[in-house]
């Protein structure tokens, strides 16, 4: 019997979406603590969040990921009172 496990798409500070990464592994290389997971099977390959705990919200992968397909979202909680977004805008970040 094979047990399917469900990846988390999110940390407090990012998420991802696994469709738009390109396996280049920028993100793992920049990672300085290993938050993220490569997956490498065949056809089968991006990134994959396995410590979101662990994640501070550098925005080291986020800076990058060329493909977009990891953003930036954190909200302060000074920041999410009424009126306000539930999350931040995703990040755009020029290198």
């Amino acid at each position: 019997m094979r047990v399917k496990h469900s990846h988390q798409r999110e940390t407090k500070y990012v998420s991802l979406e696994t469709r738009l990464c390109q396996a280049c592994w920028k993100c793992l290389d920049a990672c300085p603590l290993q938050v993220l997971r490569k997956i490498d099977i065949g056809w089968h390959r991006h990134i994959r969040i396995r410590n979101a705990n662990a994640c501070n919200g550098c925005k080291k992968c986020v800076r990058v990921c060329d493909s977009g397909a990891l953003t930036y979202i954190y909200v302060p909680r000074s920041h999410s009172g009424p009126g306000s977004p539930d999350r931040a805008q995703s990040e755009t970040v020029s290198v």
